[in-house]
């Protein structure tokens, strides 16, 4: 059976790209639809996901407006917009045209939603002085689901606006929905079409990525699961944990393996399964089921990898962060670590993170868990500097042992004496470490 990719475009875009598809020979069966405006593109990529393979979209900002909303299915995507030296060429072809043609009054609409700066002029010099693509990828990063859907309205205000004050001759165009209100207020604009050759190379890396996930899909997963309190964690409790792991796959209809071991509950199933048993690495309906039936908190640990052997290893990791942070965690095929699943917001640890804990922990004779503990403390006062007092409180420990911690680290060269602390009460001046953890 054929691959199958939707390709969702403006209706501005949609005859253009269809008689591009007519001409390139592609290995897959191409569906052509239209999307509104950045509001409706997630209803119109829900409508085809559950029959599709992939999906193309017009235009980066589109695919990030589908990708700022909760999917049920989630698909491999890429985005059909013009590269950097497509933009340049665009310049270029408008300069040989016309060499009387003032750059500065020449604007390009992605660059209106940013900021000040936003004609072909000051985009040449930015280009010059730094890359340009990862400050875009920032912005839009940094985009909620309502911003996006508001970037056409601003974007087409502002062109309106610098038209009637005669300080532009032409929009270069990259939101094609915009272009109709252009034509209606009489506004020059220039729209950069791809070219064969362009569209057919994200057709092929599509293609690449869908079977990249289909050999991720069938990756092995093992899942650990483990009572939080040490003292529960008996040969009756395991039971239990076992016997109810397997009530919840059967319930679900999941297709996996589960036992017993001497001190935690595993089972072996695939990354297909596991996305789906975690909304997608979302939340941990697993611990939820549990801990509902059982009484006390559990911790479950999800170990991806490229063979079972890496997937029990993982899991192992991912089960002791989630009993020392809480919640669920995933250690994926790369080392990094997901979580917390049951946080409204699960981040990614990369590996490199991981691998710098170990290293701090290493310099400073501390365990690996002490380092992040201490980290966590510094998060959570939002500060690079911390007394004694303060840590052995944020640790729940004694005074001496957070003095021995913060002693190891001056000595392992991570933290530093910043300051004394007087008080107006007897006795010595408070240390105040400052903490140099740059992870």
């Amino acid at each position: 059976m054929k691959t199958r990719i939707i390709v969702i475009t403006s209706h501005f875009l949609h005859n253009p790209i269809r008689e591009i598809l007519s001409r390139i020979k592609a290995d897959c069966e191409i569906k052509l639809v239209t999307y509104d405006n950045f509001t409706n593109i997630p209803e119109v990529y829900d409508t085809y996901a559950a029959d599709a393979d992939a999906f193309l979209i017009s235009g980066k900002i589109a695919m990030y407006a589908i990708k700022a909303v909760e999917h049920e299915i989630m698909r491999p995507m890429v985005s059909l917009d013009i590269d950097l030296a497509g933009l340049y060429k665009s310049i270029l072809d408008l300069l040989l045209e016309n060499r009387n043609q003032d750059l500065k009054r020449v604007v390009l609409d992605f660059l209106i939603p940013i900021g000040n700066e936003i004609t072909a002029d000051a985009f040449l010099k930015e280009l010059g002085i730094r890359p340009i693509s990862p400050l875009i990828e920032r912005w839009i990063n940094s985009l909620d689901s309502a911003q996006i859907q508001a970037i056409e309205e601003q974007t087409i205000q502002k062109a309106i606006h610098l038209w009637n004050q005669d300080a532009i001759d032409l929009v270069i165009c990259q939101y094609s929905n915009i272009i109709p209100a252009l034509e209606e207020h009489g506004i020059a604009y220039f729209y950069p079409y791809p070219s064969d050759i362009r569209l057919e190379g994200l057709i092929e890396e599509l293609l690449c990525k869908v079977e990249l996930e289909h050999m991720h899909a069938n990756l092995p997963v093992v899942i650990n699961a483990v009572p939080y309190d040490s003292e529960l964690c008996n040969s009756d409790n395991l039971s239990l944990i076992d016997r109810y792991i397997k009530e919840f796959l059967r319930k679900n209809l999941m297709e996996c393996t589960s036992y017993k071991s001497k001190d935690h509950c595993s089972a072996i199933t695939t990354v297909q399964m596991m996305d789906h048993l975690t909304g997608r690495c979302r939340k941990c309906k697993l611990s939820i089921y549990l801990e509902a039936k059982l009484g006390f908190k559990v911790a479950v640990g999800y170990g991806i990898g490229i063979n079972l052997d890496m997937a029990i290893k993982n899991a192992l990791s991912a089960s002791k962060e989630a009993i020392f942070a809480g919640g669920s965690f995933i250690m994926n095929e790369k080392g990094d670590l997901i979580g917390s699943l049951c946080s409204d917001n699960p981040t990614i640890m990369e590996k490199h993170y991981i691998q710098e804990v170990g290293a701090i922990a290493k310099k400073c004779s501390l365990s690996t868990i002490t380092v992040r503990k201490v980290i966590a403390c510094m998060k959570m006062n939002e500060s690079d500097t911390i007394t004694t007092q303060e840590l052995a409180s944020r640790l729940g420990g004694t005074i001496r042992n957070a003095n021995r911690i913060l002693h190891n680290m001056e000595k392992g060269g991570v933290a530093r004496i910043a300051y004394a602390r007087t008080t107006n009460t007897k006795g010595r001046p408070t240390k105040v470490y400052e903490l140099h953890l740059d992870l």
